[in-house]
């Protein structure tokens, strides 16, 4: 296998270095590696079976859902999370609590499961239109947005950081101008002050999207009357979600791919002057990541919701058709051999925004960026812009959560 030449690329990065600061904006240049590894998707060994902790986090146990590939038609699977009995008389005496009869509670209640979304890959371009034909129907169109979109990091219910984030955005990038879409990589609840407020006023924003997180997962279950999960202290907040915020949080989807049409043309169909970046195929948004050499729609809940890091696995290379190199999910608890970041073995060809990873910090790859920079542990909230693929970043405005 010919290996890619190492390559550099700039990243303009802004820096607001308190939330109602000016921009002040300036080049850094990020080493980008170029990968000779890939791996098989017959080849890569199966994820251990998890199920969630009061953290979010996720332990070994078995629940057949975390080890289930997701296809692009509506899935049949469901998150079989702990069993515990549902405890409604007590969520139902909290103040503003909810009816408990919407469809997913409804399922809930008959299954002790959380239901899949109904779609679980969506793609920006169908949502979009889904969004603006609404808009339409309802006399609200708003011609002041740009074609750049906006890329969240991890918030955690940090509620003013991501106003302040996306008012940054747009003044200093974006000429005061609504972004085309404003995605979310997921993680919108759990450790911050405003868990509830920031779910309600990402579903109030149009065109506002997020993919779920492993956090968004587990508060999910709290809000449906998981016993067990709905008493702990951490999730008090979840007696503030009405019936619309928990409808909505169920059909988050684990992935949102933006279509390199996007990326690379304007609204004319015109080569983009947006940017000087080529997009040789999609952005993929995920909440965590990939297994390199999985296809997105084989690629497993858990992996996509929790993966940091893959080992590299021994295959017969002379029985399969495939690079030499293939990965599986690190498991501390069951894997063997030398833990990698999952994304500097990604490969491509499509460029991956994720988060997830906020000991590792901001993660530039050739094609995987990282964006989880700690919000919640009084660090930044960073986003990024596309397809300039301009950093923006704004300062927490405390710690809410150790790290």
């Amino acid at each position: 296998m010919t290996k890619a030449k190492k390559s550099n690329s700039v990243l303009t990065l802004i820096l607001l270095g308190t939330l109602g600061s000016s921009c002040v904006a300036f080049e850094t240049t990020f080493q980008q590696r170029s990968r000779s590894t890939n791996s098989s998707p017959n080849d890569v060994a199966h994820n251990s079976r998890l199920s969630y902790k009061e953290s979010g986090e996720l332990t070994p146990q078995s629940h057949d859902f975390f080890t289930r590939p997701i296809h692009l038609a509506t899935s049949a699977a469901t998150t079989n999370h702990n069993e515990s009995a549902i405890s409604h008389s007590l969520l139902m005496k909290a103040a503003g609590a909810r009816k408990y009869n919407t469809n997913v509670d409804l399922y809930f209640q008959e299954h002790h499961t959380v239901p899949m979304p109904t779609r679980a890959h969506v793609s920006l371009d169908n949502i979009l239109e889904a969004d603006n034909q609404l808009e339409t129907r309802n006399g609200q169109m708003d011609d002041q947005t740009s074609e750049r979109i906006l890329i969240v990091g991890d918030v955690h219910g940090c509620l003013n950081e991501l106003k302040a984030l996306v008012a940054k955005a747009s003044t200093c990038n974006n000429s005061d101008k609504a972004f085309k879409a404003v995605i979310l990589v997921g993680d919108l609840c759990n450790k911050g002050p405003h868990s509830s407020d920031v779910i309600r006023f990402v579903r109030e924003q149009k065109n506002w999207f997020s993919v779920r997180g492993n956090h968004d997962n587990a508060a999910l279950t709290a809000a449906l009357g998981d016993k067990k999960r709905s008493s702990k202290k951490s999730y008090g907040w979840i007696k503030n979600l009405s019936d619309e915020d928990v409808t909505w949080m169920s059909q988050l989807p684990y992935t949102i791919t933006i279509p390199k049409y996007m990326m690379n043309k304007d609204g004319s169909n015109a080569s983009s002057s947006l940017s000087s970046h080529t997009y040789s195929d999609n952005v993929i948004v995920v909440h965590a990541g990939f297994v390199p050499g999985v296809a997105l729609e084989e690629q497993e809940v858990q992996t996509m919701t929790t993966i940091r890091e893959v080992v590299e696995v021994e295959v017969d290379v002379n029985s399969i058709e495939s690079p030499e190199h293939h990965y599986s999910y690190f498991d501390k608890h069951q894997s063997e051999g030398k833990p990698l970041a999952w994304a500097q073995v990604w490969n491509g060809p499509e460029l991956v925004v994720f988060g997830h990873d906020a000991k590792r910090g901001l993660q530039n790859e050739k094609y995987a960026i990282g964006l989880d920079s700690g919000a919640c542990y009084g660090k930044r909230l960073t986003g990024i812009i596309l397809p300039d693929r301009r950093l923006v970043s704004v300062e927490s405005e405390k710690i809410h959560a150790p790290l």
